[in-house]
């Protein structure tokens, strides 16, 4: 019974990422940890955010609008001065309002 149950939860678990990810035209902004349970792997999601004060290129160039050139522009404008808040993003050239409004809840500066 016990299986039965985590096989199920772990089907429902994965229809809710597919159905985000399919709902959200950008790249999904939650990672997934496998755990192994009697053999079985159950997909965990949990939401994060982004450290724009701390990010790699790789893991800014994973925000929706921001590619590689930009993360550059990100880490090179914060070796200057840190962000206070996330809003100070904007003060990197080429991320104007639309790309601030597509990444605003994924984003931090703690």
């Amino acid at each position: 019974m016990k299986k039965k149950k985590i096989i199920v939860l772990s089907i429902i678990l994965s229809a809710i990422m597919i159905s985000f990810a399919l709902d959200n035209d950008k790249k999904p902004h939650f990672k997934v940890i496998r755990a192994t349970n009697d053999s079985f792997i159950v997909p965990i999601v949990t939401e994060t955010k982004t450290n724009i004060n701390s990010a790699t290129v790789e893991e800014l160039d994973e925000l929706p609008g921001i590619g590689p050139v930009i993360a550059n522009r990100i880490i090179e404008y914060r070796q200057n001065k840190p962000f206070s808040t996330i809003e100070d993003i904007m003060n990197v050239k080429g991320i104007g309002e639309k790309i601030f409004a597509g990444i605003k809840d994924i984003i931090t500066v703690r």
